[in-house]
């Protein structure tokens, strides 16, 4: 993963203040973004707020629980952490 410099600078500056939402950048595009949360019942508000300012892809919000479902309001998915884990190919 490498820089992020294909996300705006002010909504990069963000990224790191506001929760856990952070991107994934491979050859300095971001290729997804995920927001860790020990609930499970709604997508947070953030994963809406950078889907509407950036180009990334997609977003995940990872969890602990047991639920795995999409939320269209924030074009996010919610799901189990081990679920993501097997889902996204991490080096």
């Amino acid at each position: 993963m490498g820089s992020t410099s294909a996300i705006p600078g002010a909504v990069r500056s963000r990224l790191g203040s506001r929760g856990s939402t952070s991107p994934a950048v491979r050859d300095g595009r971001p290729e997804f973004a995920v927001e860790c949360k020990s609930g499970e019942r709604r997508s947070s508000p953030a994963c809406r707020y950078f889907r509407e300012r950036t180009d990334i892809p997609r977003f995940y919000q990872v969890h602990l629980g047991t639920r795995d479902y999409g939320d269209a309001g924030s074009d996010t998915r919610v799901l189990p952490f081990a679920a993501f884990c097997a889902e996204v190919p991490l080096p």
